[in-house]
């Protein structure tokens, strides 16, 4: 069994939470910004939002603590989606602990089979899933038609970052030929282009395609976090199934170029990402 299934994601649902923190969150709340949702913003509507391969919720826990702290909680509702049971579990660990079950709720569901009511969303979002999607262009045309006439898409992916600088060279010096791949493309010729992303979604009926590159830093207190986040990424870890000498040269090898490249720890890594928002 591939570990980029539900049971596999779900396997690695505690490591994620914890790397995804220090990650992806920083883009999360980006995403909220560019698309205008964040408190003090004035709505006509109620905001009915939804959170596609929302992995372990960071994105809708962040929307819930702003709008509880400006005292408007009762003005949205959200709905967060993942296929892996194992992150739905965690994110209703954190509801519960925050209190935030009246505004989260959470569905167990493929980005590519949402079953949502048509015309419903006002704003929706998926951050760092739309690459490992097997079909892209399905998700992105279930979105489209779950949105209001007036709702907006906000995707994010990553820019040239310093992991990625990393993960191409640690498999050079282990296989010069091969290619970092996300969802099958690889991931510096598409998506890391706005182009690209911005073509995709029109293809799937969006109309209006805004994005740009967001550039940040992330700081690793130790070689070993950084390799123990990466090593159990789903998308990395079904590559060591069943092959612990395979994984214990990889991460001989990565601990040589960190070493190299970062002397020193704690160290920090430049995680540029790009912010896609598209109007239906």
């Amino acid at each position: 069994m591939g570990d980029r299934t539900p049971e596999g994601w779900s396997t690695h649902a505690p490591v994620y939470e914890k790397s995804t923190r220090k990650v992806t969150g920083l883009f999360s709340y980006e995403a909220l910004l560019a698309s205008g949702v964040l408190p003090p913003q004035q709505h006509a509507q109620k905001l009915q939002i939804l959170d596609t391969a929302t992995g372990t919720g960071i994105l809708p826990l962040q929307l819930a603590e702003n709008y509880t702290a400006a005292g408007l909680a009762s003005e949205v509702k959200v709905t967060a989606t993942d296929f892996a049971p194992g992150m739905i579990d965690i994110l209703d660990k954190r509801i519960q602990e925050k209190g935030f079950h009246e505004i989260i709720r959470t569905k167990v569901a493929d980005a590519q089979d949402l079953q949502t009511t048509p015309a419903t969303i006002t704003h929706a979002y998926m951050i760092f899933g739309i690459f490992f999607l097997p079909s892209p262009q399905t998700a992105l045309r279930n979105l489209h038609t779950s949105l209001r006439t007036t709702g907006t898409l906000t995707l994010t992916s990553w820019g040239h970052t310093d992991l990625l600088r990393l993960s191409k060279e640690i498999m050079r010096r282990l296989n010069p030929s091969a290619t970092v791949t996300y969802g099958g493309t690889d991931v510096t010729q598409n998506w890391s282009s706005v182009p690209f992303i911005a073509g995709l979604l029109k293809e799937a009926g969006f109309r209006s395609v805004e994005g740009k590159e967001v550039e940040k830093e992330v700081e690793w207190n130790t070689y070993d976090e950084l390799i123990e986040a990466i090593i159990d990424n789903p998308g990395i870890a079904e590559r060591f199934e069943g092959k612990e000498e395979v994984k214990k040269k990889w991460v001989e090898t990565a601990l040589g170029v960190l070493k190299e490249w970062w002397p020193g720890e704690p160290f920090r890594m430049k995680m540029p990402g790009l912010i896609v928002v598209a109007r239906k």
